[in-house]
């Protein structure tokens, strides 16, 4: 990531993630939206219709890009990072690696720029910071950082469809988003425990 592009991600945004929220459309199966917008049209059975399965996902591919949708994720074991006490920011910070894998395909902050040894996209890490809720017990908290116990709620715009080849295997296909906003989440109960909308 570019200088360039990490200012504009942290700059302030004119909206209120509130007012942003009310406008994005839930999407409650992430697995099923991916399907609609990656499709499946590498076949070669002689009766399969190709042509018409391409024209259908790129149908549905227009109508999408661009729009914002908003996504809750109740397990973010394998997304979060708990990554200790930032003294400066007075506050937990937390690594969210933003790979959204569901079966063979994958939504993402952005383009992977590599896949690991064992296949796998490396993302680069987006910092969150959380403060310590008032009332709170610090040690208990942080044990709750620590085991992933939070959800995520994310607002981001569908940018388009990315491909890795991988040897011996179907390439690695995902769904490229910006990310327009996020919230950690208690994981029972209502608030939040942070917040931050980017500049798009």
């Amino acid at each position: 990531m570019t200088a360039g592009l990490l200012l504009l991600l942290l700059a302030p945004a004119a909206e209120s993630y509130e007012a942003l929220a009310t406008k994005a459309t839930p999407v409650n199966n992430l697995g099923r939206y991916l399907e609609a917008y990656l499709g499946d049209c590498d076949h070669d059975a002689p009766d399969f219709d190709q042509k018409g399965c391409l024209e259908k996902v790129r149908a549905v591919q227009k109508e999408r890009d661009g729009e914002l949708i908003k996504i809750v994720r109740d397990d973010v074991r394998d997304q979060l990072a708990f990554a200790g006490w930032d003294g400066r920011k007075k506050a937990f910070r937390l690594h969210l690696t933003p790979l959204f894998p569901e079966r063979d395909v994958a939504l993402t902050v952005g383009k992977p720029r590599r896949l690991n040894a064992d296949g796998l996209p490396v993302m680069k890490n987006i910092p969150l910071w959380v403060e310590l809720p008032k009332g709170e017990a610090e040690f208990a908290f942080r044990r709750r950082l620590e085991r992933g116990m939070v959800r995520l709620e994310l607002l981001v715009r569908p940018k388009g469809p990315w491909q890795k080849a991988r040897k011996g295997d179907k390439p690695l296909r995902g769904l490229e988003v910006d990310l327009v906003g996020i919230r950690v989440l208690p994981a029972r109960g209502s608030g939040h425990l942070y917040q931050q909308v980017y500049q798009r």
